[in-house]
Protein backbone atom coordinates (compact mmCIF):
# COMPACT_ATOMS: atom_id res chain seq x y z
CA UNK A 1 0.00 0.00 0.00
CA UNK A 2 1.74 3.12 -1.20
CA UNK A 3 -0.71 5.74 -0.03
CA UNK A 4 -1.63 6.92 3.44
CA UNK A 5 0.27 7.99 6.50
CA UNK A 6 3.36 5.99 7.31
CA UNK A 7 5.76 6.43 10.20
CA UNK A 8 9.22 4.89 10.34
CA UNK A 9 10.92 4.67 13.72
CA UNK A 10 14.73 4.72 13.69
CA UNK A 11 16.67 2.83 16.33
CA UNK A 12 17.35 5.50 18.91
CA UNK A 13 16.72 6.25 22.55
CA UNK A 14 13.07 6.97 23.28
CA UNK A 15 11.76 4.97 20.34
CA UNK A 16 9.56 2.78 22.57
CA UNK A 17 7.98 5.77 24.32
CA UNK A 18 7.27 7.39 20.96
CA UNK A 19 5.73 4.21 19.60
CA UNK A 20 3.64 3.72 22.75
CA UNK A 21 2.07 7.16 22.32
CA UNK A 22 1.07 6.25 18.74
CA UNK A 23 -0.32 2.90 19.89
CA UNK A 24 -2.45 4.72 22.49
CA UNK A 25 -3.91 6.83 19.69
CA UNK A 26 -4.53 3.85 17.43
CA UNK A 27 -6.19 1.84 20.20
CA UNK A 28 -8.42 4.64 21.48
CA UNK A 29 -9.46 5.56 17.94
CA UNK A 30 -10.01 1.95 16.85
CA UNK A 31 -7.67 2.65 13.95
CA UNK A 32 -6.67 -0.16 11.58
CA UNK A 33 -2.92 -0.13 10.93
CA UNK A 34 -0.25 -1.93 8.91
CA UNK A 35 2.81 -3.13 10.83
CA UNK A 36 6.27 -4.08 9.63
CA UNK A 37 8.78 -5.63 11.99
CA UNK A 38 12.54 -6.19 11.86
CA UNK A 39 12.20 -9.97 12.29
CA UNK A 40 10.06 -10.22 9.12
CA UNK A 41 10.65 -7.01 7.12
CA UNK A 42 9.27 -8.39 3.83
CA UNK A 43 5.72 -9.01 5.04
CA UNK A 44 3.16 -6.53 6.33
CA UNK A 45 0.40 -7.51 8.71
CA UNK A 46 -2.75 -5.53 9.36
CA UNK A 47 -4.75 -5.22 12.54
CA UNK A 48 -6.40 -3.28 15.35
CA UNK A 49 -4.25 -2.65 18.44
CA UNK A 50 -6.01 -4.40 21.32
CA UNK A 51 -3.43 -4.20 24.12
CA UNK A 52 0.23 -3.31 24.67
CA UNK A 53 2.86 -3.07 27.37
CA UNK A 54 6.41 -1.76 27.61
CA UNK A 55 7.60 -4.85 25.77
CA UNK A 56 4.80 -6.44 23.70
CA UNK A 57 1.91 -5.48 21.42
CA UNK A 58 -1.29 -7.49 20.87
CA UNK A 59 -3.18 -6.82 17.64
CA UNK A 60 -6.36 -8.35 16.19
CA UNK A 61 -5.37 -9.30 12.64
CA UNK A 62 -7.69 -8.43 9.75
CA UNK A 63 -7.62 -9.81 6.20
CA UNK A 64 -8.09 -7.69 3.06
CA UNK A 65 -11.79 -8.60 2.99
CA UNK A 66 -12.28 -7.39 6.57
CA UNK A 67 -12.37 -10.89 8.09
CA UNK A 68 -10.84 -11.54 11.51
CA UNK A 69 -7.71 -13.73 11.28
CA UNK A 70 -6.75 -14.27 14.92
CA UNK A 71 -4.58 -12.16 17.19
CA UNK A 72 -0.84 -11.67 17.10
CA UNK A 73 1.61 -10.72 19.87
CA UNK A 74 4.98 -9.26 18.92
CA UNK A 75 7.73 -7.14 20.43
CA UNK A 76 7.31 -3.38 20.65
CA UNK A 77 11.00 -2.81 19.88
CA UNK A 78 10.66 -4.95 16.76
CA UNK A 79 8.34 -2.49 14.98
CA UNK A 80 10.04 -0.23 12.45
CA UNK A 81 7.11 0.97 10.33
CA UNK A 82 3.41 1.64 10.87
CA UNK A 83 0.87 2.91 8.35
CA UNK A 84 -2.61 4.20 9.12
CA UNK A 85 -5.50 5.99 7.42
CA UNK A 86 -4.73 5.01 3.84
CA UNK A 87 -7.71 4.63 1.52
CA UNK A 88 -7.25 0.85 1.49
CA UNK A 89 -6.99 0.62 5.28
CA UNK A 90 -10.10 2.75 5.76
CA UNK A 91 -11.96 0.47 3.34
CA UNK A 92 -10.83 -2.71 5.14
CA UNK A 93 -11.61 -1.15 8.52
CA UNK A 94 -15.18 -0.44 7.45
CA UNK A 95 -15.54 -3.98 6.09
CA UNK A 96 -14.31 -5.36 9.43
CA UNK A 97 -16.74 -3.21 11.39
CA UNK A 98 -19.61 -4.30 9.09
CA UNK A 99 -18.72 -7.98 9.54
CA UNK A 100 -18.40 -7.51 13.30
CA UNK A 101 -16.80 -10.96 13.71
CA UNK A 102 -13.91 -10.05 16.01
CA UNK A 103 -14.38 -12.06 19.23
CA UNK A 104 -13.62 -10.70 22.67
CA UNK A 105 -9.85 -10.95 23.06
CA UNK A 106 -8.69 -11.82 26.57
CA UNK A 107 -6.52 -9.47 28.60
CA UNK A 108 -3.13 -11.19 28.68
CA UNK A 109 -0.03 -10.60 30.77
CA UNK A 110 2.21 -8.91 28.20
CA UNK A 111 5.28 -8.65 30.44
CA UNK A 112 7.15 -11.16 28.25
CA UNK A 113 6.55 -14.04 25.87
CA UNK A 114 6.96 -16.39 28.86
CA UNK A 115 4.10 -14.70 30.75
CA UNK A 116 1.93 -14.78 27.61
CA UNK A 117 2.61 -18.50 27.18
CA UNK A 118 1.82 -19.21 30.85
CA UNK A 119 -1.38 -17.17 30.54
CA UNK A 120 -2.46 -19.06 27.43
CA UNK A 121 -1.65 -22.39 29.11
CA UNK A 122 -3.86 -21.50 32.09
CA UNK A 123 -6.70 -20.78 29.64
CA UNK A 124 -6.19 -24.10 27.79
CA UNK A 125 -5.47 -22.26 24.56
CA UNK A 126 -3.34 -23.55 21.70
CA UNK A 127 -0.74 -21.12 20.32
CA UNK A 128 1.20 -20.58 17.11
CA UNK A 129 4.88 -19.78 17.61
CA UNK A 130 7.09 -17.96 15.11
CA UNK A 131 10.91 -17.82 15.16
CA UNK A 132 11.37 -15.46 12.23
CA UNK A 133 15.00 -14.62 12.87
CA UNK A 134 15.77 -18.25 12.03
CA UNK A 135 13.08 -19.14 9.46
CA UNK A 136 10.17 -16.94 8.35
CA UNK A 137 8.29 -19.86 6.82
CA UNK A 138 8.07 -22.15 9.85
CA UNK A 139 5.33 -21.95 12.47
CA UNK A 140 4.77 -24.33 15.39
CA UNK A 141 1.12 -24.85 16.42
CA UNK A 142 0.22 -26.76 19.56
CA UNK A 143 -0.98 -26.88 23.14
CA UNK A 144 1.39 -25.62 25.83
CA UNK A 145 2.79 -28.39 28.05
CA UNK A 146 5.49 -26.44 29.86
CA UNK A 147 6.51 -22.78 29.90
CA UNK A 148 9.79 -21.38 31.24
CA UNK A 149 13.12 -20.70 29.57
CA UNK A 150 11.98 -23.37 27.13
CA UNK A 151 8.50 -23.84 25.69
CA UNK A 152 7.24 -27.42 25.32
CA UNK A 153 4.42 -27.81 22.79
CA UNK A 154 2.15 -30.75 22.03
CA UNK A 155 2.28 -29.99 18.33
CA UNK A 156 -0.50 -30.58 15.79
CA UNK A 157 0.18 -32.23 12.42
CA UNK A 158 -0.15 -29.91 9.42
CA UNK A 159 -3.32 -30.00 7.32
CA UNK A 160 -1.62 -31.85 4.46
CA UNK A 161 -0.70 -34.73 6.80
CA UNK A 162 -4.28 -35.85 7.43
CA UNK A 163 -4.35 -38.26 4.50
CA UNK A 164 -2.65 -40.77 6.81
CA UNK A 165 -2.57 -41.36 10.59
CA UNK A 166 -0.29 -38.88 12.32
CA UNK A 167 0.70 -38.75 15.98
CA UNK A 168 1.14 -35.39 17.67
CA UNK A 169 4.80 -34.50 18.14
CA UNK A 170 6.55 -32.85 21.06
CA UNK A 171 8.37 -29.60 20.18
CA UNK A 172 10.84 -27.85 22.51
CA UNK A 173 11.56 -24.20 21.69
CA UNK A 174 13.88 -21.74 23.40
CA UNK A 175 11.68 -18.82 24.46
CA UNK A 176 14.27 -16.12 23.83
CA UNK A 177 14.19 -17.05 20.11
CA UNK A 178 10.44 -16.43 19.78
CA UNK A 179 9.50 -13.36 17.73
CA UNK A 180 5.71 -13.73 17.54
CA UNK A 181 2.86 -15.67 19.14
CA UNK A 182 -0.57 -16.00 17.53
CA UNK A 183 -3.95 -17.58 18.24
CA UNK A 184 -7.28 -18.00 16.47
CA UNK A 185 -6.21 -17.49 12.84
CA UNK A 186 -8.12 -19.03 9.93
CA UNK A 187 -5.52 -21.73 9.30
CA UNK A 188 -5.34 -22.60 13.00
CA UNK A 189 -9.11 -22.85 13.32
CA UNK A 190 -9.28 -25.08 10.24
CA UNK A 191 -6.46 -27.23 11.62
CA UNK A 192 -8.09 -27.67 15.05
CA UNK A 193 -11.47 -28.43 13.48
CA UNK A 194 -9.87 -31.03 11.22
CA UNK A 195 -8.08 -32.61 14.16
CA UNK A 196 -11.23 -32.68 16.30
CA UNK A 197 -13.27 -34.24 13.49
CA UNK A 198 -10.65 -36.95 13.03
CA UNK A 199 -11.64 -38.29 16.46
CA UNK A 200 -8.04 -38.39 17.66
CA UNK A 201 -8.42 -35.90 20.43
CA UNK A 202 -10.99 -33.75 22.16
CA UNK A 203 -9.44 -30.30 22.04
CA UNK A 204 -10.24 -27.73 24.73
CA UNK A 205 -10.54 -24.24 23.23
Amino acid sequence: MAEGKGREFPKKQGKQESMKSYLEDYMSGETLVDFQVYSDPVNTFTGFVSQFSDTLVLAALIDDDGTYDGFSIFELKNIFFVRSESRELLKISQLAKDKNDIPEIPELDLTSFQTVISDMKSRSRYISVHIENIDNDVVYIGDVIEAGDFLVLDEYPTLDEYDRPQPRSRAIIRCKDITRIEHGGKYERKLIKKYESSGKLEVIK
